[in-house]
């Protein structure tokens, strides 16, 4: 819907709160929807990412419409969304289909910026400074250390699903995408990745490489 990420916006309790998870941001303060797209990103705030629908202009209904209609356009042929925050259960899709995701998304400047970021800082109106953490522990990793760069990634988590963590890492100019579902904890989901891409970029080989 192209928005004006500049124009500042106010979370509502009532509409926008998902509970089961991290709530940064604070309700009835303002701060620009960009801060609250990038709190959505970095900390995984299911509420900030709920209230992205609202802003949208959209009803809930019709963004989860144009959610599955997106991933279709992306060739998701095995996938359907069922909320704009990914915590409803009927959520489903496959390794191959959030590849394609990741693909897509990887693409788009903003999101790159910020599933890469470490640290946020975000300033309401008010003053209050809320310092957010990325979710993804990869980036204080050696994967985001020369000769490799992680250029765009994000977690997640549902007790059916367990803990998930999706990223693409670079290395002398070739990319490779990992993806890890269903793991024990945030550590075990970091070191499968870890140990996936060391092990591709040690055993592949590029054409011309």
């Amino acid at each position: 819907t192209n928005p004006d990420l500049t124009q500042l916006v106010t979370l509502d309790s009532e509409t926008d709160l998902v509970t089961g998870g991290r709530i940064y941001l604070a309700f009835n303060d303002p701060l620009s929807l960009e801060e609250i797209f990038a709190a959505a990103i970095v900390g995984s705030d299911n509420t900030a990412a709920n209230s992205l629908a609202r802003f949208s202009g959209l009803s809930p209904e019709e963004f989860v419409v144009r959610m599955n209609g997106k991933a279709q356009e992306l060739g998701m042929k095995d996938s359907n969304f069922a909320d704009p925050t990914g915590i409803d259960t009927y959520n489903l899709s496959t390794a191959r289909d959030l590849v394609k995701l990741l693909a897509a998304a990887s693409e788009f400047d903003l999101i790159q910026k910020y599933s890469t970021m470490s640290k946020l800082s975000v300033t309401h109106e008010s003053g209050r400074e809320v310092l957010i953490g990325n979710t993804d522990g990869l980036l204080d990793g050696f994967l985001n250390q020369d000769p490799y760069n992680i250029v765009a990634g994000k977690t997640g988590y549902l007790p059916q699903a367990g803990y998930l963590l999706t990223t693409v890492v670079e290395k002398n100019g070739h990319e490779i995408y990992v993806l890890v579902l269903g793991s024990d904890s945030k550590e075990s989901r970091e070191l499968e990745v870890k140990g996936l891409a060391n092990w591709a970029f040690s055993t592949f080989k590029w054409p011309g490489a």
